[in-house]
């Protein structure tokens, strides 16, 4: 049987658990589509031994090196279910002659849904309570409001976008850090103020940080950032 003019590998779980989706798609387009066992992502070995004549991978988390792109000639794309993309050598795939993409906005909503779950759950203290009640005690730990709160978010785009929007609805006081100029539209939904980065960090009661891992943003918080805050 010849080979297909294409061969395309998916790596990443989320889409391995319903790649039958999928699979009519990318076979349409005339592709061979290879799902390899994986158990979180693949490392450089793992990858190494899969990708010798692979010309695209839908990929995960995976770690993706000098050595990785060396040992795949025929690669051409890697593409990211998701958006941040630090587990990937970019510059390396560049030389290389690797295109680097990812799914920007894919995961705009989960993000900021699953945010704001955390504060509330932290403030009223759910996984607490809920260990509580499965070992059968009946407790009523205090909590707090998210109510009348100050947020801050570090990182104001797609997602820390939606995760203000989510917020003012709480009647908190939203303020904002960026590298980027806040859009005005943003701010006069939600009450956002844009502040400096230290401003932000000695008045909020919750921050959640909103950046993809770069040089920018590698050891944002750290000790002093720490101290800064409330207790």
């Amino acid at each position: 049987m010849p080979r297909k003019k294409w061969k395309v590998i998916c790596t990443t779980r989320c889409m391995i658990e319903t790649i039958d989706r999928y699979r009519d798609v990318i076979e349409s387009r005339g592709a061979e589509l290879i799902v390899p066992q994986v158990d979180q992502f693949l490392n450089e070995d793992e990858l190494i031994a899969v990708l010798g004549d692979v010309d695209g991978v839908l990929a995960g988390d995976d770690q993706f090196t000098e050595r990785v792109y060396a040992a795949a000639p025929r690669l051409k794309v890697v593409s990211k279910w998701g958006v941040g993309i630090d587990s990937i050598d970019a510059e390396a795939a560049e030389r290389h002659g690797v295109a680097v993409r990812n799914c920007k906005g894919s995961m705009n909503d989960a993000v900021a849904d699953i945010t704001v779950g955390y504060a509330v759950a932290l403030a009223r203290r759910i996984p607490e309570t809920t260990a509580c009640t499965a070992r059968g005690e009946w407790v009523k730990l205090e909590g707090v409001n998210v109510a009348g709160k100050i947020v801050g978010i570090i990182g104001v785009g797609n997602v820390g976008s939606e995760v203000a929007r989510r917020f003012a609805g709480f009647r908190v006081q939203l303020l904002g850090n960026d590298l980027k100029e806040i859009p005005r539209e943003l701010r006069m939904q939600t009450g956002l103020e844009p502040v400096d980065r230290e401003t932000l960090l000695r008045g909020a009661d919750f921050v959640t940080l909103h950046c993809d891992l770069n040089p920018t943003s590698r050891g944002l918080i750290g000790d002093r950032e720490l101290e800064l805050m409330k207790p």
